[in-house]
This record gives C-alpha cells, sequence and structure tokens, in this order.
C-alpha cells in the first residue's frame, strides 16, 4: 500500500519539483539579500512537495483510462487496482489542503496562491488538454515554470523582473525538455491519441528544428542575467557548457532521429535548468 502511494505521487518527479522551488529562494536570499529563515525554507519543501504530490495523484485520477492502454503506466496504482479512486481523490485534497497551509503561514501568502494555480492548471487544464490538442504542452509549460517563482516568492520577495525571468526561462525550458520525453514516448502517446510533438507527423526532422530553435532561444535566455550583472564569469561559463551540450544532443537527434539520442537530449535538459538557476545564486 505505502508503495503504491508513492507511485501515485510520482514522489521522485515531485521533489525534483521541488527542488527548483528551493533553487529559487536560494536566489532570493544569496543574490537578492532577502532574509534567510529555517521554518521558511522547511514550509516551502513540505508544503511544495504536498501540493505536487496531489497535483500528481489528481493527474492519475484522470487519466486512468489512458493509463491503463499504455505500456509505461500500465503498472499505476489505480490501473492495477491497488485503491479505489475515492480513496486516491481523498489523499489528494488531503495533501492540497495541507500543503497550501503550510506555505500559506509558513511562508508567504502569495507563493501558497501560485501554487494553488499551479495545481489547478496542472491537474485540471493541462491533463484533459492532452486528449484534444498538441496546444497542451504551452498549458502544461504554464504551471512547469512556477516552482521557481513560487520559492523565490517564499522568501519575501516582490514580482520584480527576476521573478519574471525565473518564470520566463523555466517556461521556456519546457518546451524542448517535454518534447525530449514526448518523442521517447510518441508511440505509447499515440496509442491513445496524444498529440505531443510540435509537428502532427511526429517524429520528422522539421519536429526536431523546431526544437532545436526553441533550445537555442532557451540557451540565449540562460545567458542574459550576466547581462544584468547577475552573473559572475564562473557562472557564464559554467551556462555556456552546459548549453552547448544541450545544443549539441539535439543536433545529434537531428541526425539520427533515433528515441535513445531523445533520451540524451533530455538528460542534457536535466543539466542546462539546474546550472542556470544554480549559476544565478553565486
Amino acid at each position: 500500500m505505502f508503495k503504491s502511494i508513492l507511485l501515485l505521487f510520482k514522489l521522485r518527479l515531485s521533489l525534483t519539483v521541488v527542488l527548483s522551488s528551493l533553487l529559487g529562494y536560494f536566489i532570493a536570499v544569496f543574490k537578492m539579500d532577502a532574509p534567510f529563515s529555517w521554518a521558511n525554507l522547511i514550509f516551502l519543501f513540505i508544503g511544495g512537495l504536498l501540493v505536487t504530490c496531489a497535483a500528481n495523484a489528481f493527474n492519475q485520477i484522470l487519466e486512468k483510462e489512458q493509463d491503463s492502454i499504455m505500456k509505461r503506466t500500465q503498472n499505476r496504482p489505480l490501473v492495477k487496482g491497488s485503491f479505489s479512486i475515492s480513496f486516491a481523490f481523498f489523499l489528494a485534497i488531503s495533501l492540497a489542503v495541507v500543503g497550501f497551509g503550510f506555505l500559506y503561514f509558513g511562508t508567504f501568502p502569495k507563493a501558497a496562491v501560485i501554487s494553488l494555480i499551479s495545481l489547478v492548471l496542472y491537474a485540471f487544464v493541462y491533463t484533459p488538454s492532452k486528449k484534444y490538442t498538441s496546444f497542451c504542452v504551452f498549458i502544461g509549460a504554464i504551471p512547469g515554470a512556477l516552482p521557481p517563482l513560487i520559492g523565490y516568492l517564499a522568501a519575501g520577495m516582490p514580482f520584480d523582473p527576476i521573478a519574471w525571468y525565473l518564470f520566463i526561462f523555466q517556461f521556456l525550458w519546457q518546451f524542448p525538455h517535454f518534447w525530449a520525453i514526448a518523442w521517447s514516448l510518441h508511440d505509447d502517446y499515440q496509442k491513445v491519441g496524444y498529440q505531443m510533438l510540435p509537428t502532427k507527423d511526429g517524429k520528422t526532422k522539421l519536429a526536431v528544428i523546431i526544437m532545436l530553435i526553441y533550445t537555442v532561444i532557451t540557451v540565449i535566455v540562460g545567458v542574459l542575467p550576466y547581462f544584468a550583472v547577475m552573473l559572475n564569469k564562473v557562472g557564464l561559463i559554467a551556462i555556456i557548457l552546459a548549453g552547448i551540450y544541450f545544443i549539441y544532443t539535439n543536433f545529434v537527434l537531428y541526425k539520427s532521429l533515433e528515441n535513445k539520442d531523445a533520451k540524451k537530449f533530455m538528460f542534457a535538459s536535466l543539466i542546462f535548468m539546474p546550472t542556470v538557476l544554480t549559476a544565478l545564486i553565486f
């Protein structure tokens, strides 16, 4: 039962999301001189994790039928009948309420409100939209871009240019990152009618070119803080190197169109995003 609950919450993915929130918090503390508080940090971690787990649970509740068809998701707890949908819904609601309370009373109300918006957009707008339009990637990029902003606001910062930069950077990064995942899972997605790649024809060179355009834009945006004196030279070099690797793996995918290279491209995206956010801290 406990293992099934962890699978319902997608715990590893949830922890990754919360990590980007913590990076946003540390950017506020170390770069913008926001006051550091262990209590704030702990409430951000716990509250953010609970809300994220709730969003993932709602996602699986709404996608139970599709999950039963796709090979990748056939072992999810609701598909296997490990517990009922009503029990999963109770868990999701409970975690969402408690997580919101942790963020609202333990950090700052605006961070809690944005986290609630993120949950609603992800679970109740993005998730159902996957069945109808490839525009769902754009919709999903909005809640996917909010965690660093939530962390930044949880430190007591306003919606200043840095806050908007964190959102815009993470928003742009979502596209190549998600398309890299969608490439590898394209055949599974086709079984349930999900059109997640940037072209209707699926895994084509044109799709990779579109992915490359977004990748290059994301890398350019990643280095922009240097010109606003927000990055030192070490951070700039780290971002450039990670960005070169990010773009290189995209070129490799263009040549091969193979799933194994899409996975390398996805891995490169997972290097690039935290490299930028970490470089902004120092």
